[in-house]
């Protein structure tokens, strides 16, 4: 609220949280706009945005539409056709914040910075949580893991949950098996020992890089210090 003023003098239009949706869009001035980014909590309402967007009463053929699809199992499985007209299709984008994280990751901090000029060592990483975010690393991997030593990725794996979750993924994604050599660890980030962390470090195939993914950051700084 104290920066309300400063806000609306910088052009930013503030609307309070308990506008009805379809009240949204007129009051953002949506009719001369040339882009929509539809990113509330809930897919659905992202979707409601979207196509009243699209819809007589804004009557902007100019605008176009970001949409964000959350979580990852149901982007997984979206289909634009199935909620909007085939005339509004090329003026929409649908996005995933983890894949948005994931992409970020890899293109910051390669998988193979240390043996990028390497013909002989290869990239083993290691993925600490298989949520939305680690999903989209692994994906992402899967996606760019050509390197000059022609050698698959190795990926070691660690979640309380993962022989679940990678077989849920191999039930999307078969090809994965083919393209990345994932080896999995069921532990608790908590319960991870010194004596884990060095059982993974001196591998037969030296990690390259290590990223840390769960929910807990307190955690993730714990696995970074060991």
């Amino acid at each position: 609220e104290s920066n309300r003023t400063k806000l609306w003098e910088a052009g930013v239009t503030l609307l309070t949280e308990d506008m009805a949706m379809a009240a949204v869009l007129p009051a953002t001035g949506a009719q001369r706009a040339s882009m929509l980014i539809a990113m509330r909590d809930h897919y659905g309402d992202n979707i409601a945005l979207t196509r009243s967007a699209f819809s007589p009463t804004i009557d902007n053929t100019e605008l176009e539409c970001k949409c964000l699809i959350e979580p990852l199992s149901v982007k997984r499985r979206f289909r634009l056709e199935d909620y909007f007209e085939n005339d509004s299709l090329p003026r929409i984008r649908i996005f995933n914040e983890a894949e948005l994280i994931a992409r970020r990751i890899l293109q910051n901090h390669p998988p193979d910075l240390p043996v990028a000029l390497s013909d002989e060592a290869g990239v083993h990483l290691v993925l600490v949580g298989l949520g939305s975010v680690g999903q989209s690393i692994l994906l992402q991997l899967a996606r760019l893991g050509h390197y000059r030593s022609g050698k698959q990725p190795k990926v070691t794996v660690i979640d309380r949950n993962v022989k679940q979750q990678w077989r849920e993924m191999l039930g999307a994604y078969p090809q994965l098996v083919a393209l990345v050599q994932v080896e999995t660890q069921e532990l608790k980030i908590e319960e991870i020992t010194e004596e884990d962390v060095d059982r993974w470090l001196f591998d037969e195939r030296p990690v390259t890089m290590a990223y840390v993914c769960t929910k807990d950051e307190i955690a993730n700084l714990r696995f970074a210090r060991l």
